[in-house]
């Protein structure tokens, strides 16, 4: 293997996490919204995000989570303080407020959180990216 793909290899190491896939450590910090829809029962999903609607989730070295979920036009707004867990490459967040899905789950991706929660009757379908995000009508700069 030359040199430049050695390179390669260490900087998709460090980037995911590496070798052995993410840790805490790599999976810990701020994430923010790129795509938040909610899905009710009759299967057509809303895009919130587009709406107004916003969700930053900061998670700590700790194993604690903070955070905002906040529904278009300020109408809602409830705070994400909870824990988190990560196995493997999946990251569990339970949220301690009876107003959100206190459990998600989410697939760790580079620098990303994709995934999300339910109530009974409704899902919520959450991309999030560590860092700051800026959604402009489906174009993610």
């Amino acid at each position: 293997m030359g040199p430049l793909r050695w390179a390669a290899v260490a900087v998709t190491s460090i980037a995911c996490g590496g070798p052995t896939g993410p840790t805490v450590a790599s999976v810990a910090g701020t994430y923010n919204a790129v795509e938040f829809t909610i899905t009710g029962f009759t299967g057509e999903a809303v895009d919130y995000l587009a709406l107004g609607g916003s969700v930053v989730l900061t998670l700590d070295g700790d194993g604690a989570s903070d955070g905002t979920f906040a529904m278009p036009g300020g109408t809602h707004s409830v705070p994400l303080s909870g824990t988190w867990t990560l196995t493997d490459s999946v990251v569990a967040v339970h949220i301690d407020s009876d107003e959100y899905p206190g459990d998600m789950t989410f697939q760790v991706g580079d620098r990303q959180l994709a995934g999300g929660g339910g109530w009974p009757d409704a899902y919520l379908s959450l991309r999030l990216v560590k860092g700051t995000a800026t959604y402009r009508e489906n174009a993610y700069e």
